[in-house]
């Protein structure tokens, strides 16, 4: 850990220690700047301590608690599976932190500031009562979860505080299905607890995919005894002896649940309090986020932001790609305009069983933009797919939009290692190959990517099936038999 030097002059300072901040950091040190990473605590952010790392680990405990279940295994209940998931989580996180120390930073050529900065004006800041100046500076200090007053008396657990829960609860409330919400439902319920509810104020769950997908989640919750709750909103929630009570209410009705914790998962609000923002001259938009453009920077010209502050796609991946323009625009300004960070093709992942992978648009979207004559749709079940049915996961489909000439314009995958998969559909999409091209590539036998060349072969039947050069192709067959 570098020394906090009063007067200390940098090429570049990043605020913030998380995935935006390390890979910026790091980016720009590559680049040949001087550079500063200033963060409030231990590198690492959001995504090892408290977001994908964790979290991840805990959703494999339940996986396995859940193959246990399917094969009849006994005594389940004897062999605190619970906090057996628990301690794996922490084991995990724990070997992969070196990933992001201080050591391995520094190593880069990074210095490392641990404080909490405030700019006071837009080329200083000031750490722990030292002056630092920067020529430019990158803003990545993520986001958090936001409990509101209504339910902040009853003591309400976020995607932090639930990794340190020390026992098992008997039942848990978790207000959002958006990714985290759904997630933590399948598993908590999968890990022992008896009741767990989950509550969507939209009319599905997931509402960032495609209908059926929601609808296939929440079947398959509803299954594993989820108690589901759309288009009801969490109104209330009260300390009541031992439990916690929580109200739900819709349009035309009014329920109460007593449950041991409630956890809250309604999505993050900017990190952007008592860091000086206003000083330095950077707006936010009307959400609360760091206004950006598409070079991430933002209204300070030597001001850039990267990450979740940014309100984008609130992704540890996504957050890696924004640093990286970022950085690029900080270490060359002169060549901004050419530093763009992609819109149209970003893959995303809900870490469910089956898994829920997608890339660019859904079909209402797609519909908007091109009409519905130009839009097809190209489906694959994986209920009668080899390797599915081999690996007992057929529960599933494939889903690609295409236009007439085959360019895909986005996919949604349920299924078994869809988080793997989709980057297939991701890589055509960048580099503009038609999806008859992934039909026709060679595809090893059993793998689940290679349901991606069945769906593809699909164009032939969906999207030419009646073309003129198809038929001539079946009269020239025919005549040469």
């Amino acid at each position: 850990m570098a020394e906090i030097k009063d007067g200390a002059r940098y090429d570049l300072v990043v605020i913030g220690g998380g995935a935006a901040g390390l890979v910026s950091s790091g980016f720009a040190r590559a680049l040949g700047l001087s550079v500063a990473l200033v963060s409030d605590g231990h590198p690492g952010g959001e995504c090892l301590w408290t977001g994908c790392v964790p979290s991840k680990a805990l959703i494999h405990g339940g996986q396995i608690a859940h193959t246990l279940h399917k094969y009849g295994s006994e005594s389940l209940e004897d062999r605190d599976l619970f906090g057996r998931a628990f301690e794996h989580m922490q084991s995990a996180r724990a070997q992969i932190a070196h990933h992001d120390s201080i050591e391995t930073v520094e190593k880069s050529g990074v210095e490392v500031l641990i404080g909490k900065a405030r700019f006071s004006d837009r080329n200083h800041i000031e750490v722990d009562g030292a002056k630092i100046y920067g020529n430019r500076f990158i803003v990545a200090t993520g986001g958090y979860q936001n409990i509101p007053a209504a339910l902040n008396e009853a003591g309400v657990l976020t995607h932090e505080s639930i990794l340190e829960l020390a026992t098992k609860p008997e039942s848990i409330c978790i207000i959002g299905a958006g990714p985290v919400g759904v997630e933590y439902a399948q598993t908590l319920k999968r890990l022992g607890l008896k009741k767990v509810y989950l509550i969507e104020y939209t009319d599905r769950l997931l509402p960032r995919e495609e209908p059926e997908i929601s609808a296939l989640v929440k079947e398959i919750l509803l299954e594993e005894g989820v108690e589901v709750f759309t288009g009801f909103s969490a109104t209330a929630a009260m300390q009541k002896e031992d439990t916690k009570q929580v109200v739900l209410e819709s349009k035309n009705k009014k329920i109460e649940v007593d449950v041991d914790q409630i956890l809250l998962a309604t999505g993050k609000t900017a990190a952007t309090r008592d860091i000086g923002l206003e000083a330095a001259g950077v707006k936010l938009n009307a959400r609360g986020f760091i206004e950006v453009d598409r070079h991430q920077r933002t209204s300070a010209p030597n001001i850039f932001a990267a990450g979740d502050v940014c309100g984008l796609y609130q992704f540890t991946h996504y957050a890696d790609h924004t640093a990286q323009i970022a950085a690029l625009g900080a270490a060359f300004p002169l060549f901004i305009p050419f530093f763009n960070r992609e819109e149209r093709v970003v893959p995303w992942c809900t870490f469910f069983d089956p898994e829920i992978a997608s890339v660019g648009m859904r079909k209402e979207e797609a519909i908007a933009r091109y009409g519905q004559s130009n839009v097809f749709e190209l489906r694959y079940s994986l209920e009668d797919f080899d390797r599915a049915i081999v690996d007992n996961q057929a529960r599933g489909i494939m889903i690609a939009l295409v236009d007439k000439k085959g360019q895909i314009l986005g996919a949604t995958i349920a299924g078994a290692r869809a988080g793997e998969v989709i980057h297939e559909f991701a890589l055509a999409m960048q580099n503009k190959i038609a999806i008859t091209t992934l039909a026709r590539t060679i595809h090893v036998y059993p793998t689940m990517s290679a349901a991606v060349r069945n769906l593809s072969a699909q164009y032939y039947k969906v999207v030419t099936g009646n073309s003129v050069s198809l038929k001539l192709a079946k009269m020239l067959a025919t005549l040469m038999k």
